[in-house]
């Protein structure tokens, strides 16, 4: 068993929706094994009044959602001009490296930059 821990920043520029990062399993994950998460957490950095999505897919080869996973974000506080939403979840998601990870940022206007820091941990097994 490996450890496996990773921080992905997905960052939404101003005029767009969303924003989203891929990650190819099979790029980090050794034939055989797998990817077992047991934690995520979300630090979203949002232009104030904004609220934050974010969204943990798996993606099967052909590019379509197999599972869809909603980490709740509460307000903490305002830093530097930016309203800071938190999210922290454990979870146990068993991925096969023919899969691809997505995390995604949704908001709900499309003014100035967001930002969102998604924090995955677990480990890598037989």
């Amino acid at each position: 068993m490996k450890s496996f821990n990773k921080l992905i920043t997905v960052t939404v520029n101003d005029g767009q929706v969303a924003g989203w990062v891929d990650i190819d399993l099979s790029t980090i994950v050794p034939a055989d094994n797998h990817l077992v998460i047991e934690f995520v957490s979300t630090s979203c950095e949002m232009p104030s009044g904004q609220k934050p999505n974010p969204v943990i897919v798996v993606l099967d080869k052909n590019g379509s959602a197999v599972v869809q996973h909603y980490p709740v974000t509460q307000f903490q506080l305002v830093y530097s001009g930016a309203d800071i939403h938190k999210s922290a979840n454990a979870t146990y998601i068993n991925l096969s490296r023919d899969l691809k990870l997505r995390v995604d940022l949704i908001r709900d206007s499309t003014t100035g930059t967001a930002r969102c820091f998604f924090g995955i941990s677990g480990y890598i097994t037989k």
